[in-house]
């Protein structure tokens, strides 16, 4: 798979920080009741890593799809009617976590935010 003549990383990117990505692509998925559906998002990375994550279109304890058009377009899911392709190209800063699931190493987003606070907490990090 190349992204604009350049190949993806198979590289991690680094985790328990939060590093900027932009939204690939950007789909839906339905489960089988309808609290299961959910947006799957297609992460890239500065270095080229792609992270996919899907976001439970309904509230939930993980984070939400509302955060996500927060993060990006500054404004809440529930103000206006968005699509999905209005995502698509638009950068926001995710923290990343390596899980070992079914004895398979795996890259997971944990939290999201825009890219002001991005700025924000690595500038924070720079100063320690």
């Amino acid at each position: 798979m190349k992204i604009r003549g350049k190949k993806v990383s198979l590289m991690y990117p680094p985790c328990r920080k939060f590093i900027k990505a932009k939204i690939f692509t950007i789909w839906e998925s339905e489960g089988v009741h309808f609290f299961d559906d959910r947006i799957s998002v297609l992460f890239c990375t500065e270095n080229y890593a792609a992270i996919q994550h899907n976001f439970p279109l309904y509230s939930s304890d993980d984070i939400d799809f509302a955060k996500l058009v927060d993060c990006t377009l500054g404004r809440s899911e529930q103000e206006t009617d968005i699509r999905l392709s209005d995502l698509v190209g638009l950068e926001c800063g995710i923290k990343v976590e390596s899980v070992l699931r079914n004895g398979k190493l795996t890259v997971e987003v944990v939290d999201i935010c825009s890219l002001s606070e991005l700025a924000e907490k690595q500038a924070v990090q720079i100063a320690k």
